[in-house]
């Protein structure tokens, strides 16, 4: 499925999430089950504090997967049941860890309406399955800005990392593979740079000047970005989208 959705034999299946889904942890299951997945996700940051990430948290590289499931359903206390798009369950000698990882490519969080009580989605997902933690797997870097409020009842136990962040750790693991696994993960890599989940490569930084002066407009706060042209020094890799 990932070569034809790649030569454009299945464009109708591009934009479905659980396309998506399948393609990264099927394919992640051939790695002596799921190896690398405590290695792809320890980067997520907590919703509340981001500058608290999952493995400073959790120290979850020491853990091994021992069980993942894709769209398990749950019984929820609101007679239906949920279905979060990854159930995994992590070991080591003194814990068992019970992890969801809720994958959105284009879609937003969606939000279910109990007793005319607006429950956001991961809350739900939290609730039915009783998981330890929640890791928010987007397309967006803006997503967790987006998440329904009462999710924060939560925010302890709920992470967000990008697909982008994800596939960057990704190629760090495949330099220092060979052989089948190192071909199982670089086409993992491929399908998720075709679906545009990568950043710019030898940027130099130093162009960038903040500055709180008089520049178009905001972005993530009140601080303002001027640019300086002149010092750039990079061989740019990657795609740029400007809009008026």
């Amino acid at each position: 499925m990932i070569e034809a959705e790649i030569q454009g034999k299945v464009s109708s299946f591009e934009n479905k999430e659980d396309v998506l889904t399948s393609n990264v942890f099927g394919l992640l299951e051939l790695v002596d089950y799921y190896a690398h997945l405590p290695t792809l996700i320890a980067g997520a940051h907590n919703i509340k504090d981001t500058s608290q990430s999952f493995e400073n948290v959790v120290n979850i590289k020491n853990l091994k997967v021992t069980r993942l499931t894709l769209w398990k359903s749950f019984d929820a206390l609101w007679g239906k049941f949920e279905e979060p798009d990854v159930y995994v369950e992590l070991h080591d000698d003194e814990r068992v860890l019970k992890i969801i990882i809720e994958v959105k490519y284009k879609s937003p969080e969606s939000i279910k309406y109990v007793d005319d009580t607006q429950i956001g989605q991961l809350k739900r997902y939290i609730m039915a399955t009783k998981a330890d933690y929640l890791i928010y797997l987007t397309a967006s870097h803006l997503s967790a800005k987006h998440l329904q409020t009462d999710n924060l009842e939560y925010g302890d136990k709920i992470f967000h990392i990008h697909w982008e962040d994800l596939n960057r750790e990704l190629k760090k693991i495949i330099d220092s593979k060979n052989g089948i696994e190192k071909k199982v993960l670089q086409k993992i890599s491929d399908y998720l740079d075709f679906k545009g989940f990568f950043g710019w490569e030898q940027w130099n930084m130093d162009f960038l000047n903040i500055s709180s002066e008089n520049t178009c407009s905001s972005f993530y706060g009140p601080s303002y970005f001027k640019f300086d042209f002149n010092n750039i020094q990079t061989e740019i890799k990657g795609e740029f989208y400007a809009k008026k």
